[in-house]
C-alpha cells in the first residue's frame, strides 16, 4: 500500500518537471508587440515572449550583435541576438528583456527586445 502512494507521488512529482520545462514551448502567455509599443515603462526590464514574422534583417561586420525586426500584425519590434540571425519572412517564437535607452512619459527612446532565447 506504502508503494502504490509513492509510486503516485513519483510520478506526479515527474509530470510537474516536464510541466515546468515546457512551459516556454505552450501556446499562451505571449505578449502582443502592439502592447509593448503603447505601454513601453510597463514592459522596461521585463522578460517576456513574443512571436512573430521576420521583416527585416541586418548583420554589420565585426559588431557581434546582430538585428532583426519581428512584426506579429499589431506592431514591430526590433530585436538583437548574438545568435543566428532567422531568415526573412520566418515565423520565430523568442524570449525576451524589453529595454529602452529613455523613457519620457510613455514614449521610449530605442525600445528594442534582446534576445535572451528562440523558442
Amino acid at each position: 500500500m506504502m508503494q502504490h502512494g509513492l509510486l503516485k507521488k513519483s510520478a506526479l512529482l515527474c509530470f510537474l518537471v516536464v510541466a515546468v520545462l515546457a512551459c516556454d514551448k505552450l501556446p499562451f502567455s505571449y505578449t502582443k508587440i502592439g502592447d509593448i509599443l503603447k505601454n513601453p515603462a510597463a514592459f522596461d526590464g521585463k522578460e517576456i515572449k513574443i512571436r512573430g514574422k521576420v521583416t527585416n534583417v541586418t548583420k554589420l561586420p565585426f559588431v557581434e550583435n546582430r538585428f532583426y525586426n519581428l512584426d506579429d500584425g499589431s506592431g514591430q519590434i526590433l530585436v538583437t541576438t548574438e545568435q543566428n540571425i532567422p531568415g526573412m519572412d520566418e515565423k520565430v517564437t523568442v524570449k525576451v528583456r524589453i529595454e529602452s535607452m529613455a523613457i519620457a512619459g510613455n514614449q521610449s527612446i530605442g525600445l528594442h527586445a534582446t534576445e535572451i532565447k528562440r523558442l
